[in-house]
């Protein structure tokens, strides 16, 4: 799934220091490029980080920005964009950083369950993945920590 969302051109690398709000609109980039959802997504996700939490990030290293939002999402689809600074949710929580971002849309919930479910079998499950995309740096790098 990860080198296709690659291949496929949803995928980016941001390498500047970022705030959470602007991560989840930077990660959610791919998803607009692609039509998979409108620029009132990102807003959606920030308004209920804000309300619930930082219900996003997962795992340590890992945030899945996503939200139901019938008004935003056009059609199901994931993402995947690497932040070269950790992105910080709550400064009290060091397990609320997060470098690699899954945006997902989703146009109901059974549909979701499934990226959710490839997503965790090919990568959430595998702390020596997680640690290898942290550490890269670069698209090609990406690559290489895919392969092992």
């Amino acid at each position: 799934m990860l080198r296709e969302l690659i291949e496929r051109g949803l995928f980016a690398i941001c390498d500047e220091p970022v705030g959470w709000e602007e991560a989840i609109r930077v990660s959610i980039e791919p998803l607009i490029r692609q039509g998979a959802v409108t620029e009132g997504y990102a807003g959606t996700v920030i308004r209920n980080v804000k309300r619930f939490g930082p219900y996003i990030a997962v795992t340590p290293g890992v945030a899945l920005p996503h939200a139901k939002d019938d008004c935003h999402v056009l059609h199901t689809a994931v993402c995947f964009v690497k932040f070269n600074y950790p992105v910080c949710f709550d400064e009290a929580d060091a397990e609320k950083t997060a470098s690699l971002f899954f945006a997902m849309s989703a146009e109901d919930e059974p549909r979701h369950l499934r990226n959710l479910k490839a997503l965790t079998e090919e990568c959430l499950k595998d702390d020596a993945l997680i640690r290898r995309l942290c550490a890269a740096k670069t698209r090609e790098g990406i690559l290489a920590a895919l392969a092992g």
